[in-house]
């Protein structure tokens, strides 16, 4: 079902686009590159981290009992800087409890979810990339042609980034030479 207002909007959607959906889609963007390489590098960490803390649980209770090795390098996946343990990218109060540093890194690690393993096996998370390509390919299309064609015509890219089927190099050159081609279309027909 779909009201006489609904019909309207569809049949007046080119009145919302404007050139402000420009940086929209390229915050959108570059919130999940930041999303892909952060993740990348930091799943180790946390793993490790979570797998010693659980070993530990037992005898040590205090987060601040581990000064002493994490000063000696003798834990590289965790780090004391301001006043903080760094692990992974999450930050962990120095009074805390080692029991409660494994819950707040099992809910990170839960927040990476059933792609923990495809992280640990390529070395960054195909989701996130995907996501950036499909992003940055819709943000083109619609600044040009002011709308997105279904099926995207361009959904072979997508499935083979969430494959494994690109580096993240690759995936990384593509989405700055959409981002530049972006930032070189001329949006004057846009309202602003």
């Amino acid at each position: 079902y779909i009201s006489p207002i609904g019909e309207k909007l569809l049949r007046e959607k080119h009145l919302f686009i404007s050139q402000s959906i420009k940086q929209r889609y390229l915050g959108y963007a570059y919130s999940q590159r930041h999303k892909m390489v952060m993740r990348s590098d930091k799943v180790n960490e946390l793993q490790a981290a979570y797998e010693y803390l659980e070993d530990i649980r037992d005898e040590t209770k205090f987060m601040s009992q581990l000064e002493s090795k994490i000063e000696n390098k003798s834990l590289p996946f965790i780090r004391w800087k301001e006043g903080m343990f760094h692990i992974g990218d999450i930050q962990i109060q120095h009074g805390v409890t080692i029991n409660r540093a494994i819950q707040l890194i099992k809910r990170r690690l839960d927040k990476v979810g059933n792609r923990k393993d495809l992280i640990l096996k390529y070395g960054w998370d195909l989701k996130f990339g995907s996501n950036l390509i499909r992003l940055l390919k819709e943000c083109k299309e619609i600044l040009i042609t002011g709308k997105i064609r279904f099926p995207l015509e361009y959904a072979d890219d997508i499935l083979e980034i969430k494959k494994g089927e690109w580096s993240i190099k690759q995936v990384l050159d593509y989405a700055t030479l959409l981002e530049e081609q972006i930032e070189a279309l001329d949006l004057s027909h846009l309202p602003k």
